[in-house]
This record gives structure tokens, sequence and C-alpha cells, in this order.
């Protein structure tokens, strides 16, 4: 039920704050402009990753009773939102960005191999070492497919 709740309200509070957030964005000129591989053609506010951060985090703290079995899922995602910050503000090497990808998600996976330890690709049971490399692959796959579908567009903010 903590769950469910916390899901909500993170999803209520973060459509709340986050027209605010714009607003604070385009008064301090924080935009992307078009050009390079986006599709917008006006500027528009980038950083909005940091809010739905920001409004989650302080929802889970708020719901989640046991924070310590939870810590290395808050620190793989604090880093993610570091990664995405100073992309915004200064760029990041592919390479500087790929590492800290890696140490996301192997944060990540401490977090979620003791918990689900067997991976099925297929219909086949993968052995441990390669469960746990598909996992890590997977893991940074989907923060890439998020961060060019973001790119593109701006579509978190």
């Amino acid at each position: 039920m903590h769950l469910i709740i916390t899901f909500y309200l993170t999803f209520l509070f973060t459509i709340y704050f986050i027209p605010f957030f714009i607003e604070f964005l385009k008064e301090h000129k924080i935009l992307d402009s078009p050009g390079g591989r986006r599709i917008n053609s006006t500027a528009i506010p980038r950083m909005g990753g940091a809010v739905i951060y920001t409004v989650t985090i302080l929802c889970v703290i708020g719901f989640y009773h046991n924070l310590s079995e939870i810590r290395f899922l808050i620190i793989g995602s604090a880093l993610l939102l570091l990664i995405g910050i100073l992309d915004d503000f200064e760029g990041v090497t592919i390479k500087k960005k790929f590492i800290m990808q890696l140490i996301s998600a192997a944060f990540l996976m401490v977090y979620l191999v003791p918990n689900y330890n067997t991976i099925v690709l297929f219909g086949v049971k993968l052995p441990s070492p390669l469960d746990q490399l598909v996992l890590l692959f997977f893991i940074i796959g989907i923060i890439n497919a998020i961060n060019l579908y973001d790119g593109l567009d701006g579509l978190v903010t």
C-alpha cells in the first residue's frame, strides 16, 4: 500500500511542481536552444529530471520505512541525476558519462541482485555471472534510451 501511495503522491506533486519549475528555468534562462540532434524549434527548459527526482526522493523518504534497504537504489539514482545536471550545464564526454552510468548501474544491481537472482532470457535461465552482465547492459541501455529520447525533445521537462 505504501508503494501505491508513494507512486500517486509522486505523480501528483510532480505535475503540480513542474509548471513552477519550468517558469523558474525560463526566468533564469536555463534553456536548451534548437540545433544539433534536437528536434525542438524553440528554446525549451532543461533539467526537468531534477524536479522529478527531488519529488520522488522526498516522497520515498516520507513513506518508505526502511531507507537502509534502498540506499543503493538512492545512491545510484542520485549519480544519474548528477550526470544529467553536469551534462546539461557543462557537457560530459561520452567516456565519462558511460563510466558514471556503469557505477550507477552497479549500485542498482547491488540493490536488485539479492532480491532477484534469476534472469531468464528467451526462456533460458542465464548462469551467473552472465546474468549479471546482461542485467548491467540492460540497465545502461534503458538509461541511454531515456537520455536519447529526452535529449531529442526535452520530454522530461
